[in-house]
């Protein structure tokens, strides 16, 4: 019997939830939904009436109960106005649920759609265009890096300032002079030996390396020698030029210092140098000459006299006479440059300059203008000698 209750009980309980889901199934459907809202459209002051005004204030009123007056004001149904609120409803279902999407909702689904594929097709096309330009610049790239490496293979020099100044950046730069040393103290020897077997020079083999594999230099075959390319060559010039040119803005510098606040200040420079460019260079031990250099840096006339002094080791000996004694003018037109190489070198100097002992050559000056007006004496400048590079640095 307990059984039997339990039974009854469960088939209640699913009843009740079928029901309960029909119910529900019912209420969110669409068509229900949209009749409901409509009906409370047209029957709202039912609704109003029904759940909000009093049955003392309606018998006030009209003198009718609550239930007659509801009764007779909105369902008489001798009064077609009432057919017509309970109809409109359901047309109203019938066109939201049935007509309006045909009519209105596919239509505008379609314009949505026919809007996004428009859409789509010009982010494409712009997307193309995109990938056209790209592929024209890299068909453009590719045909000037072509052009480049023909001309390269042609005349492979023309790349050679560009790596220069690759190279300048590069830390092997200060490792130059050993390649220097080796062409120009020891006949090209990659390893150097004295009488008595010493070593006394040798190329690091990473250094060795690096100027082979970047072809400045070319090892001589059976012999332990290298041999500058004309690429070496070249990127030695351009390193003693800039040596030069570090020398003259430094002194540009100075004099341009001294000048600020002066009028009574001309731009001339005078200095030392064993290496000009497009000249031919000089080795002091060898050749005993150097390079004197004065120039004018202004759009005006000078005259400029010049005193030169040799010091080594604590002996002194002026230029007694001629352009570099004083006694004679060097005449400087505007932004005129003259180099000379007619300064002749003591025998004491020589002979110091055999011992190694340090060189130095000081130079003073005198500046006039056209009309023999005294412009400026300029302080005594030094350039001493460097043995190891065979060049001539600025001593203050």
């Amino acid at each position: 019997m307990f059984k039997s209750n339990i039974d009854k009980i469960s088939k209640s309980n699913e009843i009740v939830r079928s029901v309960r889901k029909a119910i529900n199934k019912r209420l969110t459907t669409p068509i229900y939904g949209i009749f409901l809202v409509s009906w409370l459209i047209f029957n709202w002051e039912f609704i109003f009436t029904m759940f909000f005004v009093s049955e003392e204030k309606i018998l006030d009123k009209t003198g009718l109960l609550k239930h007659v007056y509801l009764h007779q004001t909105f369902f008489n149904y001798q009064d077609w106005t009432f057919w017509v609120w309970q109809i409109i409803p359901f047309i109203i279902t019938y066109f939201v649920i049935w007509k309006f999407p045909k009519w209105i909702g596919l239509p505008a689904f379609k314009k949505e759609a026919e809007y996004e594929i428009e859409k789509r097709k010009v982010e494409i096309i712009g997307q193309r265009q995109l990938e056209e330009e790209s592929v024209k610049k890299l068909e453009v790239t590719t045909q000037k890096a072509k052009k480049e490496s023909e001309i390269k293979k042609i005349d492979p020099s023309i790349s050679w300032p560009q790596e220069y100044k690759e190279f300048k950046r590069s830390s092997f730069s200060k490792e130059l002079r050993y390649i220097m040393d080796s062409i120009y103290k020891f006949n090209g020897d990659i390893v150097s030996s004295d009488a008595r077997g010493r070593r006394v020079f040798e190329i690091p083999k990473d250094i060795l390396a690096y100027f082979h594999t970047n072809d400045l230099v070319s090892l001589v075959e059976d012999e332990e020698k290298i041999e500058l390319t004309e690429k070496g060559k070249f990127f030695i010039r351009l390193f003693l030029r800039d040596i030069n040119l570090g020398a003259t803005k430094t002194e540009k510098g100075i004099i341009e210092d001294k000048t600020k606040d002066k009028a009574n200040v001309a731009l001339i420079t005078c200095k030392i140098v064993s290496v000009l460019p497009d000249r031919i260079s000089f080795n002091f031990l060898r050749d005993w000459k150097v390079w004197f250099l004065i120039q004018n840096h202004e759009k005006k006339k000078y005259k400029v006299h010049v005193k030169v002094k040799f010091i080594s080791d604590g002996y002194e000996e002026d230029v007694k006479r001629g352009y570099y004694g004083g006694t004679k003018t060097w005449n400087l037109n505007a932004l005129a440059e003259i180099a000379a190489p007619g300064l002749g070198i003591p025998k004491k100097i020589k002979e110091k300059a055999r011992q190694k002992k340090k060189i130095e050559i000081r130079i003073s000056c005198e500046i006039k203008d056209e009309n023999d007006r005294l412009i400026e004496k300029k302080l005594p400048m030094g350039y001493v000698y460097d043995y190891e590079n065979n060049n001539w640095y600025y001593e203050p």
